[in-house]
């Protein structure tokens, strides 16, 4: 777990936190579709405009499987919007759906929300592990 500042910078910060993660717990097969998950829910959380910090963790949560969570100080949920093929945004949590196969959620906290994606083998939605804590 590691917290960012809300800067552009920080998702590819993010990417390596996740990326070493995996190498580190041998499931190097879910690097690839984990950065691209990362690098949206990070990129979500610095269109809030919030002024902390951003939190992002990745936990194994299966022999096969890991979570990945990106809290951040907004409590606005992110809504999935399907977008055409000319908009220019409006992109990220359809592609975070295709890549999680539908795992993904929000849940509001205290100060905030938490957004988590699933990714590898994993059959349930669990409750997300920086709440956990």
């Amino acid at each position: 777990m590691a917290e960012y500042p809300y800067r552009a910078e920080s998702v590819g910060l993010a990417q390596q936190l996740v990326r070493t993660a995996l190498r580190d717990w041998g499931l190097g097969e879910l690097v690839e579709a984990a950065e691209m998950v990362t690098t949206e829910l990070v990129t979500n959380a610095l269109h809030t405009g919030c002024l902390t910090l951003m939190r992002v963790s990745v936990h194994q949560i299966g022999a096969r499987a890991v979570q990945v969570a990106v809290r951040d100080g907004s409590r606005s949920l992110p809504v999935m919007i399907l977008a055409d093929e000319a908009d220019e945004s409006s992109r990220g949590l359809p592609l975070v759906h295709k890549l999680t196969q539908g795992r993904w959620g929000a849940e509001l906290g205290p100060f905030g929300k938490v957004v988590y994606a699933h990714l590898g083998r994993t059959g349930h939605l669990s409750r997300p592990a920086l709440y956990s804590h």
